[in-house]
């Protein structure tokens, strides 16, 4: 078929994170509020307008100083206050319309993972310790554990949790304390953290220095509880011992009752404090951008993060995620019985990297009275500060030791359950023994890619090779096997990896796998079955066969494209998240969150581009059997061809199909070629209007510029990048056809249908901006004569 040629768009480099409203159903009176400008005095950041919206009570920093200077994008976070009895919808609904507002979301909803009614307190104490009781110290090979490093002294576990204890006697002495505040002055930040007064942690929930836990609430004692399953006093003569024995225990509350509301607070003040370890017992079905966030900067910052999996519905597990557990960056825990089978109300699946016991765990509590007790309680809470208990044990072994290293010794270590939900939750029960021994091999495993030489895909019909970025750390191996054993019934693997003598260091062993030619797009599960030395590890491997993305190289750039007309980083809607993105080869991080192409008549506009929650669109899907296709190219040049249409959207936006072309030079100047070929699906002629879009985000994305040169037809953002190097990232129309539209669009700004084709024929007197913000940009053409043959 004949199709009308589209501009010729060329991308030289990109960047930014979206305008996002996180869908949540919280009881709080307050929301956070990522502006799009920086700076540690509030009006700095402008905060007026947020002031200006009448349901508006008062507007706070986030995150104190302390947590500032050690991450200065946290600057941009506040904490807007709403009016009582005003409609939160309609505060988030305004306060996103604003010029200078990037992100609103309302605080994650989290709740305790404990089973309610399994909670049995202890009222015939016997006269002896409480340990022999506890049959999860057994079963984790607690002991034999304390024989080999004695205890976790030094290592500090944050439970963020309803509260503590503090003067529980098996808790009172291993209460982390702040000594600059307890020497200090009574009503002052005497150490200057941001927080007054907190001597042996942080009350979030009431922005005080008494993190205890209130009694008359539902589950008072749950993060008593917690608290003693990681580090209750061994060896005093009374009540129980915690795993993590010698550990001190950093209480932060951050919520009342069951309900959990300030896990962010709670976070934030645990990285600022120096937590090795957070615990957190508590789960909720959606993501959080800022919960997300601080997550990862505490990562970044050596802390190893722990999370329950969650307690399922109606009591039955089930494998949908839950958050924290189920971010990237967070250790997922389970919950194992006394069969040591995984627990019939334990939540599993492939984002689960953990289990330990969760069903009677005997622990420190408090009593219907609000005293001190002990009692037993069931769930993966019990489970999750089990394994911060064994983490504060292995720092004895290495103090420095990173999440990755930590999470291959305890499923190294680890001891087969008895039943496994499915291969899809390949963990065992963690053995504390095993997995704290010093002198043995360790293969820790960080991340694998399709080893082709040409363009990291596996496609129904190929075989390639699978290779994966490993370490042997703790000691050399005489042996090493690892294989990469198909769930699935469309992928084969017909190698595996079998070294003698293997160094301590960095390997890279292939695997050869095949698709089936018959094997569906999207992901196939495997795992990945390690041994090392007798000492075994399970991991869930899900490969993608003809991703619905692209991803090239061009110069020094490295960019992704899909095959339904978006680009950038991550495709919320498709939950794909292993693209690359846009960035140059030596930068870390990309500078594209998103873009996608827009395609407008006079009826309506179809693109795939992101916004506001409600507000995202997935116009454009792939014709079947036109996904990615490498086509013929000259020497230095690769080109790769697809095709989408708008033609199954209901309302059909405007009946389009697409052919699109993506040409990259080896020593292509850091640019990319996207060439767009357009027919009608019936009728015509008519005028269309075509335009690319580009969420921007060049690392301080607050203080990007957008720019447009007419001789050109090069619409840029301009920012700094690492070492205050500039970064320059744009947009070419290399066609002859009329340029229709050019903008500057405030990445806060959310554009309807009208509002995109405003923009695409609005011409170019907004095309640029010299002010500092987060910045997005448009430019479009005007293709005339447009119909179904020509």
């Amino acid at each position: 078929m004949k199709l009308a040629r589209l501009a010729k768009l060329s991308l030289i480099l990109l960047l930014l994170l979206p305008t996002l409203v996180m869908a949540d159903s919280s009881s709080g009176e307050w929301l956070y509020v990522r502006m799009a400008s920086p700076g540690n005095e509030l009006d700095a950041l402008d905060t007026t307008e947020l002031l200006a919206i009448s349901a508006v009570q008062k507007v706070e920093a986030a995150v104190p100083a302390s947590a500032i200077a050690m991450n200065p994008d946290f600057a941009t976070w506040q904490r807007v206050h709403i009016l009582p009895g005003e409609d939160l919808d309609l505060a988030i609904t305004n306060l996103q319309a604003l010029p200078s507002v990037d992100i609103v979301e309302r605080p994650p909803v989290r709740e305790l993972c404990v089973l309610p009614g399994s909670g049995r307190e202890i009222t015939d104490l016997p006269n002896d310790p409480l340990a022999p009781f506890q049959w999860h110290l057994a079963t984790v090979n607690a002991f034999a554990a304390w024989d080999e490093v004695g205890d976790a002294e030094g290592a500090i576990i944050a439970i963020l949790d309803n509260g503590v204890d503090i003067d529980h006697p098996d808790l009172a002495s291993i209460i982390w304390r702040n000594s600059a505040e307890a020497n200090g002055q009574g009503g002052l930040d005497d150490d200057g953290n941001g927080f007054i007064d907190d001597i042996y942690g942080w009350d979030a929930y009431d922005q005080d220095g008494n993190p205890d836990a209130p009694g008359g609430v539902d589950s008072p004692g749950h993060g008593t509880h917690c608290s003693g399953i990681a580090a209750a006093i061994s060896n005093n003569g009374i009540g129980v011992s915690g795993l993590g024995r010698g550990a001190k225990i950093m209480a932060v509350r951050i919520g009342e009752g069951r309900a959990i509301s300030e896990t962010v607070e709670g976070l934030v003040y645990a990285v600022v404090n120096g937590a090795d370890i957070i615990s957190m017992s508590f789960a909720g079905p959606l993501e959080s951008v800022f919960e997300r966030d601080v997550i990862n900067f505490a990562v970044s910052q050596g802390t190893i993060v722990l999370a329950a999996a969650g307690n399922g519905v109606n009591g039955n597990g089930v494998q949908t995620l839950t958050y924290p557990a189920a971010y990237e960056n967070v250790i997922g825990v389970a919950a194992t019985d006394l069969e040591n089978s995984i627990a019939g109300f334990s939540n599993y699946g492939w984002w689960v990297q953990a289990a330990a016991p969760g069903v009677d765990i005997l622990s420190t509590s408090i009593s219907s009275s609000g005293a001190p007790a002990y009692g037993y309680s069931t769930g993966t809470s019990m489970s999750t500060p089990l394994v911060a208990g064994l983490a504060a044990l292995l720092k004895n072994v290495n103090p420095d030791i990173t999440q990755a290293e930590f999470l291959a010794r305890i499923q190294q270590g680890s001891q087969p359950v008895t039943n496994g939900n499915s291969m899809e939750t390949p963990v065992g029960v963690i053995d504390a023994w095993r997995s704290v021994l010093p002198d043995r091999p360790v293969v820790a495993v960080n991340d694998w890619f399709v080893d082709d030489g040409d363009d990291h895909r596996l496609l129904a019909g190929e075989t390639e090779d699978i290779t994966f970025n490993m370490d042997l750390l703790g000691m050399d191996a005489e042996s090493v096997h690892i294989s990469l054993v198909p769930l699935s019934s469309y992928l084969t693997v017909s190698t595996l990896y079998d070294e003698s003598n293997q160094s301590i260091g960095s390997f890279t062993p292939s695997f050869r796998v095949r698709a089936l030619s018959n094997a569906d797009q999207g992901d196939h599960p495997a795992v990945l079955l390690i041994n090392a030395d007798g000492w075994k590890d399970t991991l869930s491997v899900r490969i993608p066969v003809d991703p619905p993305w692209l991803t090239v190289e061009s110069g020094d750039m490295i960019g992704t494209v899909s095959d339904y007309g978006a680009l950038g980083f991550r495709d919320y809607l498709g939950n794909n998240t292993r693209a690359e993105g846009f960035r140059l080869n030596d930068d870390m991080l990309g500078l594209l969150f998103h873009g996608s192409l827009m395609i407008g008549d006079n009826d309506g506009v179809a693109d795939n581009a992101y916004g506001s929650d409600g507000q995202n669109q997935h116009d454009f899907q792939v014709i079947n059997d036109h996904h990615f296709t490498k086509i013929a190219s000259v020497p230095g040049q690769e080109k790769w061809q697809c095709q989408f249409t708008d033609r199954f959207t209901p309302g059909l936006p405007v009946g389009v199909e697409v052919q699109q072309t993506v040409t990259s030079y080896e020593d292509g100047g850091n640019i990319l070629y996207l060439d767009y070929a357009i027919r009608l699906v019936s009728g015509g002629p008519t005028n269309l209007y075509v335009g690319l879009f580009c969420d921007w985000d060049i690392l301080n994305f607050w203080q990007n510029q957008v720019q447009y040169n007419s001789d050109l037809r090069l619409s840029y953002m301009s920012g700094q990048g690492y070492g205050s190097t500039a970064r320059f990232a744009g947009i070419v129309a290399r066609s002859d056809h009329t340029i229709s539209g050019v903008r500057a669009i405030q990445s806060s700004q959310d554009l309807s249908d009208s509002d995109k084709l405003s923009i695409m024929q609005g011409g170019t007197n907004l095309a640029a901006s010299s002010i500092q913000s987060d910045w997005a940009n448009l430019i479009a053409v005007e293709l005339e004569g447009v119909s179904s043959t020509t």
